[in-house]
């Protein structure tokens, strides 16, 4: 199982990196295919909403950073942390 890290798909979603935003899309398809799992944990998705939605770095909507991050949370190969009571 793969760790992601906010600069991994940060990359990805403001496509301010080419070079690096294709190289996470890549592995993102594999873990769509189920080729591989990642792991995604709680304190990496709050980092990425609260960067994509800072006025200061990409200024995004809350419905825009929910429209780029669904699509990564439902790949098949995706692995949240579970929630811990």
């Amino acid at each position: 199982m793969i760790g992601l890290d906010t600069n991994v798909i940060t990359r990805l979603l403001a496509l301010d990196d080419e070079a690096q935003a294709e190289r996470c899309r890549q592995l993102l398809q594999q873990a769509g295919r189920g080729e591989v799992e990642l792991f995604l944990c709680e304190a990496v998705l709050a980092e990425m909403v609260y960067v994509l939605s800072s006025p200061r770095l990409y200024g995004l909507s809350r419905s825009e950073v929910y429209d780029r991050l669904m699509p990564i949370l439902e790949l098949r190969g995706v692995r949240l942390q579970p929630k811990r009571l």
